[in-house]
């Protein structure tokens, strides 16, 4: 409706023009009550901001390696979640295992899907292993590796791992891997993870925790 529309409709009684004067007391109840809510929202704001509230997670630690590395310091029964992120490459083909609070028992299970290319042959093969001294995160090895896991931190359980490697030496000697195992150690915290190649190699990692633990 524009201006002049307006004006006619008050003109002929079909609108009624009331005017509002900025002191015209509005009762209490007819507004709710918004300050309570607006300060937790301000509040929320506030710690979102500073990373204390919300999803993702944190980084504990990056860097390089050659052969091997150990991340220490950590405490899993707190962190409860670890994401580890691999990335190797050599002239010489290697595999990559995992082994937590440097134990070299016969603790770790693997359970491996491959499919890829082996030799310009296809391949799609599964690997098993019981009983063994290091989380292997592929059963065959290549000159590049591509690792992502997941791993469950928290004693009380077998500690749990879930994730999947790309690997790479050439067009027809490549394999993508979904990789998952167990650290069969119940009661002691997950206070280390030890990388370890077996090679000199270009190796980088970042270990990321769950947010806000």
């Amino acid at each position: 409706m524009t201006e002049e529309e307006f004006k006619q409709a008050v003109a002929t009684g079909q609108v009624k023009e009331v005017n509002v004067s900025a002191e015209a007391n509005i009762p209490a109840t007819d507004m709710p009550d918004v300050q309570p809510k607006l300060d937790d929202y301000i509040v929320y704001l506030e710690q979102l901001r500073r990373g204390e509230i919300g999803g993702g997670m944190d980084l504990v630690q990056a860097g390089t390696f050659t052969n091997t590395v150990t991340i220490s310091g950590l405490n899993g029964d707190k962190d409860g979640v670890y994401r580890l992120i691999i990335r190797t490459q050599h002239s010489v083909a290697h595999y990559i295992y995992l082994k937590f609070n440097n134990d070299s028992g016969a603790n770790y299970k693997v359970n491996q899907h491959l499919f890829g290319r082996d030799s310009a042959t296809a391949i799609h093969t599964h690997y098993q292993e019981d009983g063994a001294t290091a989380l292997k995160i592929i059963a065959f090895s290549r000159k590049q590796h591509w690792v992502d896991v997941l791993i469950y931190a928290k004693s009380g359980i077998e500690r749990m791992v879930v994730g999947q490697d790309f690997a790479y030496t050439d067009y027809d000697n490549m394999y993508g891997v979904q990789a998952t195992g167990l650290w069969t150690n119940t009661a002691d915290n997950l206070t280390s993870i030890t990388i370890s190649t077996g090679v000199v190699t270009n190796g980088e990692y970042r270990l990321y925790k769950l947010k806000n633990t």
